[in-house]
């Protein structure tokens, strides 16, 4: 299990609770898959993410916050490598990315449109 395979942020984010939450696929992660190098720093990493939770589920999860998160994971955890800094920096990024059903119906939407002001095959 790598970053990617963790949910990302969007309004069915969950932090804590549930089979499908933040919290249990990083203890997965870090115990079975990719990630076995951040399981000391998983309770630095998991106050962050609950900290930041609202954010994060409306999107809002911006390089103000994960900066601010970063900071509270450097403040609490212990001995990070250079590696571990750059695969947590990269969680909180896969975090900020917002997964919504809404923006998915807009991009749609705004394809169709621009399929039917495209007249260019009428002019040939």
């Amino acid at each position: 299990m790598k970053i990617k395979d963790l949910p990302s942020g969007g309004a069915n984010f969950r932090a804590s609770v549930g089979s499908g939450s933040f919290a249990k696929k990083l203890s997965f992660a870090t115990k079975f898959g990719g990630l076995q190098n951040l399981a000391t720093n998983k309770k630095a990493i998991m106050s962050a993410v609950k900290h930041y939770e609202q954010a994060i589920k409306k999107g809002k999860f911006d390089n103000y916050s994960q900066r601010e998160a970063w900071k509270m994971v450097k403040a609490k955890s212990v001995d990070l490598s250079k590696n571990e800094e750059k695969e947590i920096k990269s969680l909180f990024k896969h975090l900020s990315k917002f997964d919504s059903d809404e923006s998915k119906k807009t991009a749609s939407l705004k394809a169709k449109k621009d399929i039917v002001k495209d007249r260019g095959f009428l002019e040939e």
